[in-house]
C-alpha cells in the first residue's frame, strides 16, 4: 500500500524455479559423442503481473505514469515468500501498456537478471585469528556463496586466506598496521583503503558452499600477525 492505493502481485514467474542451464557440452573434430562440460546457469527473464485498486480516479492515472519511469537504471528486485525475502539485480524492463479502468489498473512488466542467482540475508562475520583454522563458516542457500573478507594486521611479507578445499588467495603486497584490505570474491578483486591491489601470488575464488560449515584460514606469508573476517551471504539458484 503507499500513495497511490494498493498493489496486489497476480503472478510472478521466473523467480523462483531454476533458471535456464547450459550444460556446456562440446564435441572435439572426429568424436562420435560430445564431452560433457561445466553446467551453468544463464540469465533468466522475469515476468510480473499485478492490479492497482486506487484511490480515485487521478491515482491510477498519475501511477500509470510511474511504472512508465521504473528501471531506467538496473535496479534491485525482492520477493518476500514466506518470510524468506531474496533479492537480485535487474534492468532492461519491457513494460506492457498498463489498463487503466477507472480507478483500477491492470499491469504486466518483463525484466532480466544477468545474474542468476538469487540473495538473501548476510551473515554474522565469523573471526580468522591469525594462523587458526576458524569453521563455523555456511550459508543457508543452495548454491555455492562468493563472499567477502576483509584483513588487517601486520605482513611485511604479505599474507594468504585460505579454504579448507586446498583453495588460497594470496596477496604479496606488504600489509602495514592501520591499513585494511577487502577481497570480493564476488568480483574477483581485492582493494587496500579503498584502491585496487595488483599484486597477487595466486588469486582463487573461494566458494562457501551450501551444506556443512566450512574452515578458512589467514596468516600471514613470512612474519608478522593479521586478522580476517569472512562475511558470506545466503545464495539461491
Amino acid at each position: 500500500m503507499d500513495r497511490f492505493g494498493v498493489w496486489v502481485t497476480r503472478g510472478l514467474e521466473g523467480w523462483h524455479n531454476p533458471g535456464p542451464k547450459d550444460a556446456g557440452h562440446s564435441t572435439a573434430p572426429g568424436a562420435r559423442a560430445a564431452s560433457p562440460g561445466l553446467l551453468t546457469v544463464q540469465p533468466r527473464t522475469i515476468t510480473v503481473t499485478g492490479r492497482l485498486a486506487a484511490k480515485d480516479d487521478l491515482q491510477a492515472t498519475q501511477a500509470r505514469m510511474v511504472l512508465a519511469g521504473l528501471l531506467r537504471v538496473p535496479g534491485m528486485m525482492t520477493v518476500t515468500t514466506g518470510g524468506q525475502a531474496t533479492s537480485r539485480i535487474v534492468r532492461d524492463l519491457q513494460m506492457d501498456d498498463p489498463v487503466v479502468r477507472g480507478s483500477f489498473m491492470h499491469w504486466q512488466l518483463t525484466v532480466t537478471a544477468l545474474d542468476p542467482n538469487r540473495y538473501g540475508g548476510w551473515h554474522e562475520p565469523v573471526t580468522l585469528p591469525n594462523d587458526v583454522r576458524t569453521g563455523g563458516i555456511f550459508h543457508r542457500g543452495n548454491t555455492d556463496s562468493l563472499p567477502i573478507v576483509t584483513v588487517t594486521g601486520s605482513a611485511p611479507g604479505g599474507y594468504r586466506v585460505s579454504h579448507e578445499e586446498n583453495v588460497w588467495w594470496e596477496v604479496t603486497t606488504p600489509l602495514a598496521s592501520g591499513q585494511e584490505d577487502v577481497i570480493d570474491f564476488r568480483a574477483g578483486r581485492a582493494w587496500r583503503n579503498g584502491e585496487p591491489i595488483r599484486d597477487f601470488a595466486r588469486a582463487q575464488i573461494i566458494r562457501i558452499r551450501p551444506g556443512p560449515e566450512q574452515i578458512m584460514r589467514a596468516r600471514p606469508m613470512t612474519t608478522g600477525s593479521v586478522t580476517g573476517q569472512v562475511h558470506v551471504q545466503d545464495t539461491w539458484v
